[in-house]
């Protein structure tokens, strides 16, 4: 039987000056495994990630839904759960068609790059936004990142 992912923390967010404390507390609560993942590089940390990922689904909720937002933190055996959930059951999380200029709008992208699985559902009158991102960095990201190249 598949081990149930544990709660680690829940955040209420009211706004973007919320976002640095909150990162600073995921980062205090998921503590450094002194783990080594084999790569070489900054993304192979999954703290690194769970908060570029965290910090990307509670930002996007913020700007782009109605608050009040909760972004919660689960343990399991393989990962971390970031779950984040707004009271704008009715507006899917959407990539841009296009991003002109280097201005934003890619957050939704860096969310799928460093994650393996994420989704959305409606619930009453709430939104729920999750990415699960492993320990181990994804596939992907290693091979797009090129590990090697960077000594």
């Amino acid at each position: 039987m598949p081990a149930i992912a544990q709660p680690r923390g829940s955040w209420v967010l009211k706004g973007t000056p919320d976002l640095p404390v909150v990162r600073e507390e995921l980062r205090r609560e998921m503590g450094d495994r002194g783990e080594a993942s084999g790569h070489s590089f900054a993304l192979a940390d999954p703290v690194e990630r769970v908060l570029l990922v965290s910090t990307e689904l509670a930002g996007n909720a913020i700007r782009h839904a109605t608050p009040p937002v909760t972004l919660q933190l689960l343990r399991s055996a393989r990962g971390w759960m970031v779950k984040v959930t707004d009271a704008r059951p009715g507006s899917p999380p959407r990539q841009p068609e296009k991003v002109a200029g280097g201005q934003g709008k890619r957050g939704l992208l860096i969310v799928d790059a460093l994650s393996t699985g994420t989704g959305w559902c409606p619930d009453g009158g709430l939104k729920h936004v999750w990415a699960f991102v492993p320990d181990q960095p994804p596939d992907q990201l290693v091979r797009s990142l090129r590990p090697e190249s960077f000594g």
